[in-house]
């Protein structure tokens, strides 16, 4: 917590912010834009901080995870870096932050590779399939995570 409130991350990976701009057979159609709203209007900013991180890097967005302080939880999508990244793993892991991994299609639906995850292992949960809902799933999971913590699974 930071000033009373509850601080979340939503870490996204390459070409995550024009998911909904894109091959809408597998992310369905929305904005960014939609995604910021639904998340205002679902999470107050009196009881929430929720800020975003994007990056097509890979050692950025590993130097990031790693640097982060007083955040309660993030809600993560790497994108590709889902299937190949051993350092985002890493820095995930040595962040000890509770996280959800999260993706806008249902990844096992999908091509094979995209079945298999870097990160999942280690991840609190996963939710995929929701579109545009599934970060916002993820940031209620985070929530109910952290509001009772007699119920997380290790």
């Amino acid at each position: 917590m930071k000033n009373g409130k509850i601080v979340f991350e939503i870490i996204e990976g390459p070409l995550v912010e024009i998911a909904g701009e894109r091959e809408s057979e597998h992310y369905g159609r929305w904005s960014k834009e939609n995604l910021i709203k639904k998340i205002k209007k679902t999470f107050s900013e009196e009881k929430y901080e929720i800020t975003f991180f994007s990056s097509y890097n890979e050692g950025e967005i590993a130097k990031h995870i790693s640097s982060l302080q007083n955040v309660d939880g993030l809600a993560v999508n790497i994108g590709g870096y889902t299937h190949t990244s051993v350092v985002i793993r890493d820095a995930l892991i040595f962040s000890k932050t509770p996280f959800i991994e999260f993706h806008f299609s249902n990844i096992f639906k999908r091509e094979d590779f995209r079945k298999n995850s870097m990160i999942s292992d280690v991840a609190s949960g996963i939710i995929a399939g929701c579109g545009l809902n599934s970060c916002l799933l993820a940031l209620s999971a985070l929530d109910l995570m952290i509001s009772d913590k007699t119920d997380q699974l290790t």
